[in-house]
C-alpha cells in the first residue's frame, strides 16, 4: 500500500518541545481519510541522543514517514579535489545508511554547492546580479559535481535528492537583503541534468524555482534593474546554455536561453520530484526591503491555491512520489551574531507573526486542499 506524506521540519528542539509532533498527530486521522499520513523531515547534520529512533516509533503506528535536509554548509565542499567527499560528509552518510535501514529513512536532500559567491556592498544596485565568473568556469563547476553526487548517493543507500535552489541568495553581512547572485549549482535545467548525470533523485521547492525564474527571466522588482542584451555565444556560453538553460558571461546579468517551452509544470514533469517542499513565494524579496520567502499560503488568493493544487494533483498521481513537507515560517527571529539583540534577518513580508501557528495554519490549507480535491 502506498502512503503520501504530509509533514514539517522536525530538529532536535522541535521534538524535544513537542508541540509540531503532537499537531501533526492529531491531524492523522484526518489525513488518513485522502490517504496521506504524517510526515517529519529531520534537520542539523548531528542526529545523536537516541531522539530520531523516537521519533519513529511515534510515527510508526501512523505509517508515517521520516526524510532527512542537511544543513547548506555540509555540502559546501562537495567535490573539492583534495577530498571529494569529506570525513563529516562520510559520516553523514553512512549515518542515513544506517537509519536507512534501523527506521525507513527514505530521503536524503541537499543542496548542490554553490560554484562562487561574493556579497556585493550594501547598496549596490544592478551589479550585484553580475557574474563574477564567466561561463567556462560556471560548467566546469557544474560537471565536477556529478562522481561526487554519484558516491555520496551510494553511501546514503541511494536515498539521496538535489533540491531545486535559488540562483541568487542573501547578502549575510547585516540584515539579509539584498538579493544578489550566487550562481548556486542545480539552479534552473542544470539540476536535471545532474540527476540524469548522478542518478539521484530530486526535490522540488517551488519557492526556490519562482525566485530562480525572477532573475533569470526578470520580473517582480528585479525587472527594472538591467535589461536582457543579445549577444553572440562564445562556444562555452552555448554548452553552458544547452546543459543549464541560462546564457552567462562575466560582468554581465545572466538570463535564460534555449528553454521558452518550460514553465512550472513542465519542469516538475521533466523532474519527476520524489519530494516537494512546500511554500507559497514567489519572488525573494519584494521593493519595501522584506523577505518575501518561506511564505505561508493564503486560502484567498486564487494564485496560491492554483499553484498548491496542481503540486498535490501531481504528487498523488505519481506513486513514486513521498509526498511534502511544509517549509513557512511566520515572523521569525534569529539573534544575529554579529550584531546580538538583533534579528539576523530583515523584515519578512505580511504573515502570521507566531513561527508555529504558520506552519500549522499552512499544514491545515494543505489537507483542506486534499478533502476538496479527492472529492471532485
Amino acid at each position: 500500500m502506498r502512503y503520501i506524506g504530509l509533514g514539517s521540519p522536525m530538529g532536535k528542539c522541535d521534538f524535544e518541545k513537542g508541540s509540531r509532533l503532537a499537531y501533526m498527530l492529531k491531524l492523522a486521522d484526518r489525513m488518513k481519510n485522502v490517504g496521506w499520513v504524517p510526515m517529519s523531515e529531520l534537520k542539523g547534520d548531528d542526529l545523536s541522543g537516541g531522539w530520531v529512533e523516537e521519533l519513529a516509533q511515534q510515527l510508526q503506528p501512523h505509517n508515517g514517514i521520516i526524510t532527512w535536509h542537511w544543513s547548506i554548509g555540509s555540502t559546501a565542499k562537495l567535490g573539492d579535489p583534495t577530498q571529494p567527499i569529506s570525513d563529516k560528509l562520510m559520516e553523514m552518510a553512512l549515518k542515513a545508511k544506517r537509519l536507512k535501514d534501523s527506521i525507513g529513512l527514505a530521503a536524503v536532500t541537499i543542496h548542490c554547492v554553490p560554484a562562487i559567491s561574493i556579497e556585493p556592498v550594501q547598496n549596490a544596485a544592478a551589479e550585484r546580479y553580475y557574474s563574477p565568473i564567466d561561463a567556462g568556469e560556471m560548467l566546469e563547476r557544474i560537471r565536477c559535481q556529478v562522481n561526487p553526487l554519484e558516491d555520496l548517493n551510494y553511501l546514503c543507500g541511494g536515498i539521496l535528492q538535489i533540491e531545486t535552489v535559488d540562483i541568487a541568495n542573501f547578502r549575510d553581512s547585516g540584515f539579509k537583503l539584498p538579493n544578489y547572485l550566487a550562481l548556486q549549482t542545480g539552479s534552473w535545467m542544470d539540476l536535471l541534468w545532474l540527476k540524469e548525470q548522478s542518478g539521484v533523485n530530486i526535490t522540488f521547492d517551488s519557492e526556490h524555482y519562482n525566485c530562480a525564474e525572477n532573475v533569470l527571466r526578470p520580473c517582480q522588482e528585479i525587472s527594472d534593474l538591467f535589461t536582457v542584451e543579445d549577444d553572440q555565444m562564445t562556444p562555452e556560453e552555448y554548452d553552458l546554455a544547452r546543459l543549464a538553460g541560462y546564457w552567462l558571461r562575466k560582468d554581465r546579468p545572466p538570463h535564460a536561453v534555449f528553454c521558452n517551452g518550460i514553465d512550472t509544470a513542465k519542469f516538475i514533469e521533466e523532474a519527476n520530484p520524489r519530494l516537494f517542499h512546500f511554500g507559497a513565494a514567489v519572488q525573494a524579496s519584494n521593493a519595501a526591503g522584506e523577505i518575501c520567502t518561506h511564505l505561508p499560503y493564503d486560502r484567498g488568493n486564487q494564485g496560491h491555491m492554483a499553484a498548491l493544487d496542481q503540486q498535490l494533483t501531481w504528487i498523488m498521481a505519481h506513486p513514486g512520489c513521498l509526498g511534502g513537507v511544509v517549509e513557512v515560517v511566520g515572523q521569525l527571529y534569529v539573534d544575529d551574531p554579529a550584531n546580538p539583540g538583533h534579528n539576523r534577518y530583515s523584515t519578512w513580508s505580511p504573515r502570521e507573526p507566531d513561527d508555529e501557528t504558520a506552519k500549522e495554519q499552512t499544514t491545515l490549507t494543505i489537507i483542506e486542499r486534499l478533502e476538496a480535491l479527492t472529492t471532485i
